[in-house]
C-alpha cells in the first residue's frame, strides 16, 4: 500500500462530506422556514423512525468482508456474497418500515412519509455494500461522490417543493432522493472498479451472515440507540418540541460523518495491525490517538459558544429557544461518538465484537431509563443529556477493554497539551467577542490546530507513520 493511502482516503472523504454540509444546511434552512416548527415536526417523526430501520440495512457485513480480505480472502467473492445477503433482505425491512409507520402513528401525512422513505432503505443497503470495497482499496472517490450526489438532489426537490408551495409531501420525496441518487452513483462506480455480482451460494451467504451476526446485532442496538431519544420525543412530547430536537440533532449528527470517515479509513489499518499482533495493534492505536483527539475536541469545546447563532443560521429564529440549549449538550454528545466510533472498529478488528454486543445492550437499556426520566422533565435537553452519559460510560468501558488487552496505549502528554490548546483558543474567543461570529471561530480553529503542531502534540511525521502502518 502507497505511504500516503491514509491520508488521501481520510482528505476525500472528510472533504466530500464538509462540502456536502453546506447542500445539507441550506435544505435544512428551507425546510424549517417552509414548514414551521409543527411542519417539520411531522417530517422529522417519519425521519425518526424510518432511520431505526437504517441499522438493519448494513448488518455488519462491509466489516466482516474488510476482515475476511485483510486475512487473504478473495475481495470480489466476498463482496458478491454480501450483495447477496443485501438483495434477500431488502424487500422484507421496507415492508416492515411500513408497517410499523402504520401501526404506530395515527397522522395520516406521518404514515404516508414513512412509506415514502421506506423504500429508501432499500436503496441505502445497495449503497452499503461498495464501502467495504472503497475500504480495502483505499478508493474512496465514488463513495464520495455518491454522498454529495445525494446531498444535491435532495436540496433540489426542497428548492422546488418551496418554490411550488408543494406542500409535505414533497420533503418527504426530497428525503428519499438522497438514498437513491447514492445507491445510482455508488453502483455506477462499483462497475468501474471491477466486476463484483451477487454470489448466491446459500452455505456461504449463512456462514457470513453468521460471522456478522454480532456486528449485525451491536448496528441494531446502535441504531436504536441513537434514534431513541427521538422516537420517545414523538410520543412524549409535542411535534415542534420533536422538530426543535431534531433540528439540534441534524446540525449536529453532520459532523458525525468525520467519525464515520475516520473509522472508515482506519478499519482496515487496525485489521491488518491485529492480524500482525498485539505489538504492533497497539502501536497503530497509539498512532492514530492525537489526531483523533485533535478532531473530537474542537467539537467538543468550540461549537457550543455558538449554539445560538447557529440555530439561527441553519434554522430560523423561532427555533432558536428550544434549539440552541439542546445543541450546546449535542456537541459534547458528538464529540465522545465520534471517538466511540473509531475505537469500536479497532475493538471489531481485535475481534472483540460480542463484548461490543454486551455493551451496547447495556448502553441501549441506560439510554432508554435515562430518556424515559429526562425526557418528561427537561423535553429536548433531557435528550441530549442521555445521550451525554451514555456515550461517555461507552467510550470508557471501550478504552478500558483495550487497555486491559494492549497495555496503556493512550498518549497522555499529547491529550493535555491538546487539551491547553482547545483552552488558548476558548480564551482567544472571549477577547474576541465583538467580533463577528464566524471570523472568530475561524480564529478559534486557527489557533487550535496551529498551537496543535507547534506544540508537536499532532505531527506530520506521525501521520505520514499512521499512512504507511498498514
Amino acid at each position: 500500500m502507497a505511504r500516503g493511502g491514509i491520508l488521501r482516503g481520510a482528505g476525500t472523504l472528510v472533504s466530500s462530506r464538509v462540502a456536502g454540509l453546506a447542500f445539507t444546511f441550506v435544505q435544512i434552512k428551507l425546510s424549517v422556514t417552509y414548514l414551521s416548527p409543527h411542519g417539520y415536526g411531522l417530517l422529522s417523526t417519519a425521519v425518526l423512525l424510518v432511520g431505526t430501520f437504517e441499522a438493519l440495512t448494513e448488518l455488519g457485513l462491509g466489516s466482516i468482508v474488510v476482515r475476511r480480505v485483510s486475512g487473504g480472502a478473495d475481495l470480489q467473492r466476498t463482496a458478491g456474497l454480501a450483495k447477496a445477503v443485501a438483495i434477500t433482505i431488502m424487500g422484507p425491512l421496507v415492508a416492515v418500515a411500513i408497517a410499523c409507520g402504520s401501526v404506530l402513528y395515527s397522522d395520516p401525512q406521518v404514515v404516508q412519509g414513512v412509506a415514502i422513505l421506506a423504500t429508501g432503505l432499500a436503496a441505502t443497503m445497495w449503497s452499503a455494500t461498495f464501502v467495504p470495497i472503497a475500504q480495502v482499496t483505499d478508493a474512496f472517490g465514488g463513495i464520495s461522490a455518491a454522498d454529495i450526489g445525494g446531498r444535491i438532489a435532495s436540496l433540489a426537490i426542497v428548492v422546488v417543493a418551496v418554490a411550488g408551495d408543494l406542500g409535505l409531501a414533497a420533503f418527504f420525496v426530497a428525503q428519499l432522493a438522497a438514498p437513491l441518487t447514492r445507491a445510482l452513483i455508488s453502483h455506477l462506480w462499483g462497475r468501474r472498479q471491477g466486476h463484483f455480482p451477487p454470489v448466491f451460494e446459500w452455505r456461504a451467504m449463512r456462514d457470513l451472515l453468521c460471522e456478522a451476526l454480532p456486528l449485525t446485532y451491536i448496528a441494531v442496538i446502535s441504531g436504536l440507540y441513537f434514534q431513541l431519544d427521538g422516537l420517545l420525543m414523538t410520543k412524549l412530547t409535542t411535534p415542534s418540541e420533536v422538530g426543535a430536537y431534531n433540528l439540534a440533532y441534524r446540525i449536529v449528527v453532520n459532523l458525525n460523518i468525520i467519525g464515520t470517515a475516520a473509522a472508515a479509513v482506519l478499519i482496515a489499518r487496525y485489521s491488518r495491525a491485529a492480524a500482525i499482533g498485539d505489538e504492533r495493534y497497539r502501536h497503530v492505536l497509539r498512532l492514530s490517538a492525537p489526531p483523533l483527539l485533535a478532531l473530537c475536541l474542537p467539537v467538543a469545546t468550540l461549537l457550543w459558544p455558538f449554539s445560538d447563532e447557529i440555530v439561527a443560521l441553519v434554522g430560523s429564529e423561532e427555533f432558536v429557544p428550544i434549539s440552541a440549549g439542546p445543541l450546546s449538550l449535542l456537541w459534547v454528545s458528538a464529540a465522545l461518538a465520534l471517538l466511540t466510533t473509531v475505537i469500536s472498529s479497532a475493538l471489531v478488528a481485535g475481534h472483540a465484537q460480542n463484548f461490543l454486543a454486551t455493551l451496547n445492550t447495556i448502553n441501549l437499556l441506560l439510554n432508554l431509563v435515562l430518556n424515559l426520566v429526562l425526557i418528561p422533565r427537561l423535553g429536548a435537553t433531557g435528550a441530549a443529556l442521555a445521550l451525554i452519559c451514555t456515550e461517555l460510560s461507552g467510550l470508557s468501558v471501550c478504552l478500558v477493554m483495550l487497555t486491559r488487552r494492549l497495555g496503556w496505549f493512550i498518549p497522555v502528554r499529547a491529550m493535555l497539551i491538546l487539551c491547553g490548546c482547545a483552552a488558548a483558543a476558548l480564551v482567544t474567543g472571549h477577547l474576541l467577542a465583538g467580533v463577528w461570529w464566524i471570523v472568530r471561530g475561524l480564529i478559534m480553529a486557527v489557533t487550535f490546530f496551529g498551537l496543535a503542531l507547534l506544540t508537536r502534540a499532532v505531527t506530520p511525521a506521525g501521520m505520514r507513520e499512521l499512512s504507511g502502518a498498514a
